[in-house]
């Protein structure tokens, strides 16, 4: 599978790699292709527009102050996964700058219409660090969890959890689809 991480900071690089070590392309979208820093990345570097273009997946690790710039780099993300592991923290991360009145995935998705979400469950990775979303759980490994919202349906058997069912149904009736983040 082709996956574009977005960002490559710790969440970003962490994700990638374990991905990679999985066998999946990665390619991760940043400013500056060609800036050293990302050298010990291991993986081709683009932009973040020709990273989406190119993936099944797009996986967003931006910091929050730098999400809808990365969004809007993405260009055109209609059709596409999207799995968002931001956190809408104030820089010092003492606070939120969201979620009173609306929330971060809600934001994300307005600056991603068209993009593929899940909603009402929580994915949980029992192979990495990483979880996301509200609801029923989903469990399985990080691969699994990934081809299923990339809508590879043979993936379900893998994934367990209260949730499980319910993201079963959503891809079945494409409703996974929706604009909400998982």
């Amino acid at each position: 599978m082709n996956i574009a991480v977005i960002g490559a900071g710790s969440v970003g690089s962490t994700l990638g790699n374990a991905w990679q070590r999985r066998g999946h392309e990665i390619t991760y979208g940043v400013p500056n292709p060609d800036d050293g820093k990302y050298g010990s990345l291991g993986a081709a570097l683009r932009t973040n527009q020709q990273a989406a273009a190119g993936a099944d997946v797009v996986v967003l690790c931006t910091p929050w102050q730098g999400t809808q710039a990365a969004v809007a780099a993405c260009g055109d993300l209609a059709g596409k996964v999207l799995i968002d592991c931001t956190n809408p923290l104030t820089p010092d991360f003492a606070a939120l700058e969201v979620g009173r009145t609306t929330s971060g995935a809600d934001q994300v998705a307005g600056w991603a219409p068209g993009a593929r979400y899940a909603r009402g469950v929580r994915l949980v990775a029992t192979d990495l660090d990483w979880s996301r979303g509200r609801g029923r759980q989903v469990h399985g490994t990080g691969e699994a969890l990934l081809m299923a919202m990339a809508g590879r349906r043979a993936a379900l058997d893998d994934l367990s959890g209260p949730g499980q069912f319910r993201l079963a149904r959503q891809l079945r009736s494409g409703s996974a689809a929706s604009r909400r983040s998982v």
